[in-house]
């Protein structure tokens, strides 16, 4: 059995993966930010115009591969 799977939750398990690398040395100008505020659209005007690549690097910060965020809910389509 692998650490994640006798870690507890999946959350957990990102909970305490981004408290640990908050933590790390060199890490100091990160901060946690809610996944609300990624999402929302509103927070995110006109970053599609600079940002190459927007949309798979929205995926990529929210792990939603294959997800669609419309008004800050998530859209399985």
């Amino acid at each position: 059995m692998d650490d994640f799977e006798s870690s507890g939750s999946e959350s957990e398990y990102g909970n305490s993966w981004v408290s640990w690398f908050l933590g790390c040395k060199g890490n100091e100008y990160f901060c946690e930010i809610d996944e609300e505020y990624i999402t929302d659209r509103f927070n995110l005007t006109y970053l599609n115009n600079e940002v190459h690549h927007y949309s798979e690097a929205l995926e990529l910060i929210t792990d939603s591969f294959g997800i669609s965020f419309v008004d800050g809910k998530a859209d399985n389509t």
